[in-house]
């Protein structure tokens, strides 16, 4: 049982740091680079960690190209 939580916290660190340097740099379309963060915050989610509206809305800014 230790080691399923010992994964799950790890998948969650994993999880995080991807949600937190996604850029829209990264991909071809906006509508990629959404889809992505949608699924990143949903695989958080999964593992304990949610990402509320404010934090999606925040992060998908931030990773906004001019």
């Amino acid at each position: 049982m230790d080691l399923f939580h010992d994964n799950k916290n790890s998948r969650a660190l994993y999880l995080n740091k991807a949600f937190t340097n996604i850029s829209l740099a990264d991909f071809l379309t906006t509508n990629a680079y959404c889809n992505r963060l949608k699924s990143l915050a949903e695989q958080l989610a999964n593992v304990g960690t949610l990402v509320n509206d404010q934090s999606m809305v925040l992060r998908m800014l931030q990773g906004l190209t001019k």
